[in-house]
């Protein structure tokens, strides 16, 4: 093998760890926009779409840990601490 090829599969490899990079960042902002949504709700005592969220949201964390984006720790954490909080409310 010569040195172009290293090269040139290092070049390809920098590029696709950019596009990956962008597509965990994505997934991980939608994750926390959908727990501010929640708090949202918390905040204004609606019990209702708070839980609706919170089911959209939880197979999203389960999703990213599947495919190991995020760490199974925090996943659960993030689940039960929201859950908490929507079970003060009710």
């Amino acid at each position: 093998m010569s040195i172009k090829y290293y090269k040139k599969n290092k070049n390809k490899n920098k590029n696709k760890n950019k596009y990956k990079n962008k597509i965990n960042k994505s997934k991980k902002s939608i994750i926390k926009t959908y727990i501010k949504k929640i708090k949202f709700f918390i905040k204004n005592k609606k019990y209702k779409k708070a839980l609706f969220f919170f089911r959209i949201l939880q197979s999203n964390l389960d999703k990213l840990y599947i495919k190991k984006i995020i760490h199974l720790n925090k996943c659960s954490r993030y689940k039960s601490n929201i859950l908490k909080l929507i079970n003060k409310i009710s």
